[in-house]
C-alpha cells in the first residue's frame, strides 16, 4: 500500500479512511491489521458465540475463505485458505 496505490476498491476506500484518521498513509501491517480484525468480525457476526464450540465455529469460518465459502475481499487483494490453511495467492515481499 505504501509503495503503489491499491489495486481495489476496498483497498483505495481504507488508504482514504486512514489517512484521513491518521494524516499518514498506511503501511502494510495496518492494512494487514484491519483485514484480520474485519474478518474476525465478520466471523463473530456468523458464529454463535454462545456455543460451548464457538472458538471451532471462528476458526472453521475463516478456513472456509476460498474453499467453502466465497474467496474474501480485502483491502490488500483476496483473501483464501488451503486445506492446511495456508494462505492462497500471496507473497511476501521485504523493501530495504
Amino acid at each position: 500500500i505504501r509503495d503503489s496505490q491499491p489495486g481495489t476498491d476496498a483497498g483505495s476506500a481504507f488508504v482514504r479512511a486512514y489517512e484521513a484518521r491518521t494524516g499518514a498513509r498506511p503501511d502494510v501491517r495496518a492494512a494487514l491489521a484491519y483485514e484480520a480484525a474485519r474478518l474476525l468480525g465478520e466471523a463473530a457476526l456468523a458464529a454463535d458465540l454462545d456455543a460451548p464450540d464457538r472458538r471451532r465455529q471462528l476458526r472453521d469460518h475463516l478456513a472456509a475463505l476460498g474453499r467453502t465459502r466465497p474467496v474474501g475481499t480485502g483491502v490488500a487483494g483476496p483473501i483464501a485458505f488451503d486445506a492446511t490453511h495456508a494462505v492462497i495467492g500471496r507473497g511476501v515481499r521485504i523493501l530495504t
